[in-house]
C-alpha cells in the first residue's frame, strides 16, 4: 500500500495521523515502503517542477556535439548528460536521456574519494544558460532538487520518531540525510 500524508502533516508532527500512515507504508511485509508527500497548492515546489520540466525539451533538442560536451564518463554518466549509456536487459537503453547532478556540491573532493566513488566524486557538469534560451539549468535544478531533500529530511525525522517508539538505540535517519555531505542526487529524465 502507498501512503499519503500532507507536508502540512509532516511539519506538525502529530503521531496520531503520522503514524498510522508510517505502519502502513512500512510496517508490514506487504508494505511497499513508499510514502507520497502531497505538497499545499501554494508551495513553490509546483513551480520549481514545471520551470525544471519545461527545460528537459531544451536539453534533449540540442545538437548532439552541445549534450557530447555535458557528458562525464569518468563518472560512469552518473553527471551532466547520458543517453544510450544505460543497459536494459544486456542492450544500450537509448529510449531516453537523463541529466544527473547532485543537489549540494561537495566542498571536500579528493583524488581518493573520487576514484573510490566516482558516481559522486566530482563537480556537477552544467550547460550555460546561452545554449538553453537564458534559462538557468542549474538553478532551477538545485532549487528543486533542494525542496525535494528538505522535504525528505522532515520525513525521515518522522521516521526517526515512529521508530523510537518500536525500538532503542537506532541511529538517526534524519542524521544520516540532512548531511549536504550524503550526496543527495538527482535526475532528470
Amino acid at each position: 500500500m502507498v501512503s499519503t500524508l500532507t507536508l502540512e502533516s509532516l511539519h506538525a508532527g502529530n503521531p496520531d495521523e503520522l503514524f498510522p500512515a508510517i505502519e502502513s507504508a512500512f510496517g508490514t511485509p506487504d508494505s511497499l515502503g513508499i510514502i507520497v508527500i502531497r505538497m499545499p497548492p501554494d508551495h513553490p515546489y509546483h513551480a520549481q517542477r514545471k520551470h525544471l520540466l519545461s527545460l528537459a525539451p531544451l536539453l534533449a533538442a540540442l545538437p548532439d556535439a552541445e549534450k557530447k560536451a555535458l557528458e562525464h564518463p569518468a563518472s560512469k554518466y552518473s553527471f551532466g548528460w547520458s543517453h544510450g549509456k544505460e543497459l536494459m536487459e544486456g542492450v544500450p537503453d537509448d529510449a531516453k536521456g537523463s541529466f544527473y547532478a547532485q543537489v549540494y556540491e561537495r566542498p571536500d573532493l579528493t583524488p581518493e574519494f573520487t576514484a573510490k566513488n566516482p558516481s559522486y566524486g566530482f563537480k556537477n557538469v552544467w550547460p550555460s544558460p546561452d545554449i538553453l534560451n537564458g534559462q538557468s539549468l542549474e538553478q532551477a535544478f538545485v532549487e528543486c532538487g533542494k525542496t525535494i531533500t528538505e522535504t525528505g529530511v522532515l520525513l525521515a525525522e518522522r521516521l526517526d520518531q515512529f521508530l523510537a517508539t518500536k525500538h532503542e538505540n537506532l541511529s538517526s535517519l534524519q542524521e544520516a540525510l540532512k548531511s549536504p555531505l550524503n550526496c543527495h542526487k538527482g535526475r532528470l529524465l
